[in-house]
């Protein structure tokens, strides 16, 4: 190639490459901010189930095993986690949580939230400056 257009493709591929980086990390945050509406969505669906048939916590074993038998390449669905995303549901029972800062954040940050602060306030405290200064899990648990 001549020398000019070495430069021009460099830039060309240096813009390509921004465009892609952006295009995956909005990508990333969409699918974030969908499956934090699904946990908390069975997270409610289980609380008010066991609220309304008096279901104890063997329920959510054979949740576990039902659903990892219905998604086997899914993960997710350990009874640990769906004891949080019954906790979750049960600590914002508002899904107007959404309109915050909660929809930005990934899930492990809203479990290790829920298990270390137990004030609301304090945890949006925490999840709005987890957003802001761009904490990772490791930061948040410290």
């Amino acid at each position: 190639m001549p020398g000019h257009l070495t430069k021009e493709y460099a830039n060309l591929l240096i813009e390509l490459k921004k465009q892609i980086t952006a295009s995956r990390y909005k990508a990333a945050r969409a699918i974030n901010k969908e499956l934090i509406y699904l946990y908390h969505g069975i997270g409610k669906s289980i609380l008010e189930n066991q609220i309304k048939f008096g279901w104890g916590s063997k329920v959510i074993s054979k949740l576990s095993q039902d659903l990892m038998s219905s998604f086997p390449g899914m993960k997710g669905f350990s009874p640990a986690n769906l004891h949080n995303m019954r906790r979750f549901a049960e600590c914002y029972p508002d899904e107007a949580i959404f309109q915050t800062v909660s929809g930005e954040l990934p899930w492990s940050h809203h479990v290790a939230l829920m298990e270390k602060v137990k004030d609301p306030d304090e945890r949006q405290f925490y999840m709005k400056n987890a957003i802001e200064q761009g904490w990772s899990h490791s930061n948040l648990v410290m």
